[in-house]
């Protein structure tokens, strides 16, 4: 049965570790024992499980056999020489393909709840909801792709400066040019930093209007820059092209909407905050236009969707401002459960029959 596989079960005890810690007395030594916890369940799962009747899982094991034979110099020709340069200095410790999904598991495992961890004001919704949201399972299929963001969120620091010197510039430009080193659609974020950090785009006088600025230019960048990114990768023209389901724009427009209804207070707890729901703004603007146009556009929410993580906590603030922390907690968790049960019964939720522990 569905509700039983492994994928499903770690999330149930991801819920039931977010319950019990949310109510007891927090501190920052149990927020890292939670942390810890919650990385081995993530990480550990990502790092061996075994899915050979998904394509990306074949996929990405055939390159890590590649690597293996390729010269530095075609590992610097590749569609992604960060990820193949991994994979051949992996190969110098095993040859076993598993070893790729050990590294980038645990790589982007330990970036995002190291995020979650500095700055989430909830750490056991953002937890939960990285999961329930199925951004995780995202993550394992999209493997190149997450690699590239969770460099972004490294960048995350330095974003956050009030007022950015030629250093910080340079030091965010380069974990542009790291990340689009594992999949090119990270050039988008040179981009999108500077939407992140536009100021006052929640003023209704002014924020419509720069919200179809923003949505021309995205359409335009991404017109021009599909054929370029997907050239590379060798894929077909027509990959991609077809529209996306309507389905996957109701998170999205939630999370938009409700951030903009509470601006004002979540903005006022944290002006960082504006960040965050600049972030939900272009995912719902990204989801749109796949949507209407292409589902590959969805690919591009991705680097803006996974702020929705810190988002949420702010949201729920809002929304239930008359509980406490506690309340507030399990209300989320009681309606992740929910929404993530009928994504399963759906049939939307990836799941993992087997592991592999061979290196």
């Amino acid at each position: 049965m569905r509700i039983f596989n492994i994928v499903n079960i770690s999330f149930y005890i991801l819920v039931i570790l977010s319950f019990f810690f949310s109510h007891t007395k927090e501190n920052k030594s149990t927020r890292r024992i939670y942390i810890i916890i919650c990385f081995i369940i993530i990480g550990g799962l990502a790092a061996f499980r075994y899915t050979p009747e998904y394509a990306d899982y074949g996929n990405y094991a055939a390159e890590y056999i590649r690597a293996n034979r390729m010269t530095w110099e075609e590992v610097w020709e590749s569609k992604s020489p960060a990820m193949f340069a991994v994979s051949k200095i992996a190969n110098y410790f095993t040859e076993e393909p598993q070893m790729f999904f050990v590294i980038t598991g645990c790589f982007i495992a330990a970036v995002i709840l190291r995020f979650v961890l500095k700055y989430s004001s909830n750490i056991y919704i953002s937890v939960t909801a990285f999961w329930g949201l199925l951004y995780w399972n995202t993550s394992i299929n999209i493997v190149r792709q997450y690699m590239a963001v969770a460099i972004i969120l490294i960048a995350y620091d330095t974003v956050l400066k009030e007022k950015l010197k030629f250093i910080d510039y340079l030091k965010i430009v380069l974990l542009i040019v790291l990340a689009s080193l594992f999949h090119n659609s990270a050039l988008i974020m040179i981009f999108g930093i500077f939407i992140l950090r536009l100021k006052n785009i929640q003023q209704t006088s002014t924020g419509i209007f720069k919200c179809v600025i923003i949505y021309v230019l995205l359409s335009i960048l991404i017109s021009y820059g599909y054929s370029f990114v997907y050239d590379i990768y060798g894929i077909d023209g027509t990959y991609g092209t077809t529209s996306a389901s309507i389905f996957g724009i109701v998170v999205p427009l939630f999370l938009c909407l409700s951030a903009w209804i509470y601006r004002r207070e979540i903005i006022a707890r944290d002006v960082k905050n504006t960040y965050l729901i600049n972030a939900s703004l272009v995912t719902l603007i990204l989801t749109m236009i796949s949507i209407f146009g292409m589902l590959i556009v969805q690919r591009l929410a991705v680097y803006f969707s996974i702020f929705s993580i810190l988002l949420l906590p702010e949201i729920f603030r809002s929304l239930f401002k008359k509980y406490y922390f506690k309340s507030q907690t399990t209300i989320f968790l009681a309606g992740i459960i929910v929404y993530y049960g009928i994504l399963n019964f759906l049939g939307r939720v990836p799941l993992i029959h087997q592991l592999n522990f061979c290196l």
